[in-house]
């Protein structure tokens, strides 16, 4: 089609779908944001503005799958305005929940995210497309996670869910499932989570979506891993392993290789512990999610410690600092380690920062215990982990 496209208008056609069929392939590289910009001159001299609309959203996406989120936000701020000129509702909500999703993976400002989602929301209402609706909630039930809100966080899971079933749409099924089981976990009802988290990977397996069953592997993995069956842990971890290196992002990569670091250390085997941390950390750092490095940072500078490498462990620490932000801490897994990780190694010390760090994770858990609804709640979220009430030991006994 591209050798016989005479036409701005043939050969704008032909470079999106030539463009399209890469990134369905998932090969949302260079050569695929080079077609997708050579479709947008085309469509330009054309010129069509729905084209062109089309072609910006598919170039936003392929910048953003591709890595470079700063190119995909300018591009995503483009394509809203393109769609705004049309008056086109759909593509605006579906915009600005991509702008979420963005923000979501750079966790720069929380309230942005959130912005974004609640006017996708609003607009929805307008343009009656549910897939839109589900991600939507989707991800604001992930930004309430994020900020302590876990009764919000779970009504915009089962809301997901509910629509999600309607649709009759697995992968949103999974990703709803997945939601309501990393809520109910961090608030330590391990039972419901258990069930929710079983669900997302039974669904995922079947929409055959691997990027879905990644990150169901990874929150059963992180699931077992609260419950003590290491062995469980490893296994899922071990799979996640192998479906991730083959052709997803590198965040995955990283994520099997932080559960084996934690299986290592649970079992004392500290060598096999850091190697598996070194190798998360390099893999999330090549990843669109640089921040999750943190908690395996932490092992590193717990395994440290442990072999009395101090000056090790204080430059682990450092490289926690680098990326410290409350928004950024939540989002790791298991924040509270990290907090006690950077806490015991500037006690070692003998840093000031230590009272400061351990006042901060104090503040963490009580702010957040604070707004559930009854006492019985508060209480088995403040014991859900070993870390959380080793927080509140060293907090008690600073007084």
């Amino acid at each position: 089609a591209l050798q016989l496209a005479h036409t701005a208008k043939a050969r704008a056609l032909a470079l999106l779908n030539s463009a399209e069929l890469m990134i369905l392939r998932a090969a949302a590289g260079p050569e695929a944001i080079a077609l997708l910009e050579d479709a947008l001159v085309q469509a330009r001299a054309w010129p069509h503005p729905v084209i062109e609309a089309m072609i910006l959203h598919r170039l936003a996406n392929a910048h953003f799958l591709s890595g470079r989120l700063g190119a995909s936000r300018q591009v995503m701020q483009q394509t809203l305005q393109a769609y705004s000129a049309l008056g086109d509702v759909a593509g605006m909500a579906a915009m600005l929940v991509n702008l979420g999703a963005l923000s979501l993976t750079l966790l720069e400002d929380v309230h942005e995210i959130r912005r974004y989602v609640e006017q996708a929301l609003e607009l929805q209402e307008a343009a009656g497309n549910r897939q839109i609706e589900t991600i939507g909630r989707i991800n604001l039930s992930a930004v309430y996670l994020i900020e302590g809100e876990y009764l919000q966080a779970l009504e915009q899971a089962a809301a997901a869910l509910a629509l999600a079933s309607n649709l009759r749409h697995r992968r949103f099924q999974a990703l709803a499932f997945d939601c309501l089981g990393q809520v109910y976990a961090t608030l330590g009802d391990l039972a419901s989570a258990e069930a929710h988290c079983g669900e997302s990977l039974a669904r995922a397996r079947l929409s055959g979506h691997t990027g879905q069953q990644a990150e169901a592997l990874r929150g059963m993995a992180d699931l077992r891993l609260r419950a003590g069956d290491h062995e469980a842990a490893r296994q899922l971890a071990q799979e996640l392993h192998s479906l991730a290196a083959d052709s997803l992002p590198p965040r995955f990569v990283g994520d099997a290789w932080r559960l084996l670091g934690h299986v290592h250390t649970a079992r004392q085997d500290l060598a096999s512990a850091a190697a598996a941390y070194q190798q998360a950390v390099q893999a999330y750092d090549a990843s669109t999610h640089r921040y999750l490095q943190m908690e395996s940072l932490a092992g590193l500078a717990e395994v440290a410690l442990a072999e009395d490498r101090l000056a090790d462990a204080q430059g682990y620490v450092e490289r926690i600092f680098a990326w410290w932000q409350p928004a950024r801490l939540a989002a790791n897994q298991q924040p509270e380690r990290i907090y006690l990780a950077v806490y015991r190694v500037l006690q070692a010390s003998n840093d000031p920062r230590a009272v400061d760090v351990l006042r901060q994770a104090q503040a963490f858990l009580q702010e957040r215990a604070a707004r559930l609804p009854d006492a019985a709640m508060r209480q088995r979220y403040l014991e859900a982990t070993g870390h959380r009430q080793e927080i509140i030991r060293l907090a008690q006994s600073m007084r």
